[in-house]
C-alpha cells in the first residue's frame, strides 16, 4: 500500500510538474504571438513612414528641379539683359559723342563768325550793335571750367593763359609758350616752376 501511494504520489507530481511546464509554455506561445504583433505593427508603421517620406522626398525633389529650372532660366535672362543693357551704353556713348561733336561743330563755325567780327570792329545791325560770345557744349564747358583752380594760380603769379578748343589750357612766360591738355599737367608746371623760380 505504501508502494501505491508513493507510485501514486509520484505519478500526481509529475502530473503537477507536466501541467506547470504546459502552462508555462503556454504563456511563453501567448508572449512569443503578443511580441510578433508588436514587432509587425511596428514595422507596419516604420514601412507608412518610410513611404511619407519617400512621398515627401520625391515632392521636394520635383520642387528642387522646378526651382533650378528657374533659377537657370532667371541667369540666361539677367545675361541676356547684362548684354542689351552693355549694347544700349555702347550705343549711348557712340550717340552722345556724335551729338557732342554736332554742337561742337556748330559752335566752332559761330566762333568763326566772331573771329570775323573782331577783325572788322563793331558790328551793327541796323542801329543795334551786335555782341558775340562763345558757346560750347556742356561736355566741353565741364571739361573747361576744371581748369578754374590752375586759372587763379596762374593769374596769381602774373602768367598769362588762355584756352584752346576744346580743353586745353596754354602759358605765355618769358618768351615760352606752353601747351597742357589737363588741369593737373598746369598744376604739375607750376610746382615745378616754384621749385627752379624759372618759369
Amino acid at each position: 500500500m505504501d508502494t501505491a501511494n508513493a507510485n501514486a504520489g509520484g505519478a500526481s507530481a509529475n502530473l503537477i510538474a507536466s501541467s506547470a511546464q504546459a502552462e508555462s509554455n503556454v504563456k511563453i506561445l501567448e508572449a512569443i504571438h503578443s511580441l510578433r504583433a508588436d514587432v509587425t505593427t511596428r514595422n507596419d508603421e516604420i514601412l507608412a513612414a518610410i513611404s511619407e517620406i519617400k512621398t515627401d522626398l520625391s515632392s521636394y525633389s520635383g520642387r528642387l528641379t522646378q526651382a533650378e529650372d528657374r533659377i537657370g532660366e532667371t541667369e540666361d535672362n539677367v545675361t541676356v539683359l547684362h548684354n542689351t543693357v552693355n549694347g544700349m551704353e555702347k550705343v549711348i556713348t557712340a550717340l552722345t559723342e556724335k551729338v557732342d561733336d554736332l554742337e561742337n561743330r556748330d559752335r566752332r563755325d559761330k566762333v568763326r563768325v566772331m573771329q570775323v567780327a573782331r577783325a572788322k570792329g563793331k558790328v551793327i545791325y541796323g542801329t543795334r550793335h551786335i555782341m558775340f560770345f562763345p558757346d560750347f557744349s556742356a561736355e566741353v564747358t565741364k571739361r573747361r571750367m576744371k581748369y578754374g583752380e590752375v586759372k587763379q594760380q596762374l593769374r596769381t603769379r602774373g602768367i598769362q593763359f588762355g584756352l584752346i578748343f576744346p580743353a586745353r589750357m596754354y602759358t605765355l612766360h618769358n618768351g615760352k609758350r606752353r601747351v597742357f591738355n589737363t588741369p593737373e599737367e598746369v598744376e604739375s608746371f607750376l610746382r615745378d616752376a616754384k621749385d627752379t623760380d624759372n618759369v
